[in-house]
């Protein structure tokens, strides 16, 4: 998302929990917030072929991870909204939790939550493929259209150890 011009794609939480998918000069919102302190699966996606824009969040729930037990039942959310064109990607950097402006000042944004496993296919996914690419481990479960993933947790510890030695 280019904030200097106003256009690209961003996948973001408004406010009020409630994600979001903007892309070109089209949005699409969850009426839904998520729960705070529970794990979701949130997927933005444009659709060429149904020319659909979309948003999706389903709650990643087990004993580890959530306020709630597996046990509780948290629907997941879905928006969609029709699109007539396709939207155009602009020329600035992919960022995670903040975005990024062609102006050339400061990065804008800022989200101060947990990222994990972000991953970017081609082509709008399916309710299941999203279903369980949402119950991934450390691997996605859908490598069908993979086009980059990063695992965000990979080495944070020989990370945080280089980190402290340096301010020795």
């Amino acid at each position: 998302w280019d904030a200097a011009a106003d256009a690209g794609t961003a996948l973001v939480l408004e406010r009020g929990l409630r994600p979001a998918f903007w892309a070109g000069g089209a949005r699409v919102t969850l009426t839904e917030p998520l729960l705070s302190g529970t794990w979701y699966a949130v997927c933005g996606s444009w659709d060429p072929a149904k020319r659909t824009l979309a948003v999706r969040a389903l709650p990643v729930v087990n004993s580890y991870n959530s306020r709630f037990g597996p046990v509780t039942r948290i629907a997941p959310g879905v928006a969609e909204v029709n699109v007539d064109e396709a939207p155009a990607l602009p020329d600035v950097d992919l960022l995670l939790g903040a975005f990024d402006a062609s102006d050339a000042r400061i990065v804008r944004g800022g989200y101060n939550g947990k990222l994990a496993l972000p991953c970017v296919y081609e082509g709008a996914l399916g309710d299941g493929q999203f279903a369980a690419l949402a119950g991934s481990g450390a691997q996605p479960a859908v490598a069908d259209r993979l086009r980059a993933w990063w695992d965000l947790t990979r080495s944070l510890d020989s990370i945080f150890e280089e980190m402290v030695a340096a301010e020795r």
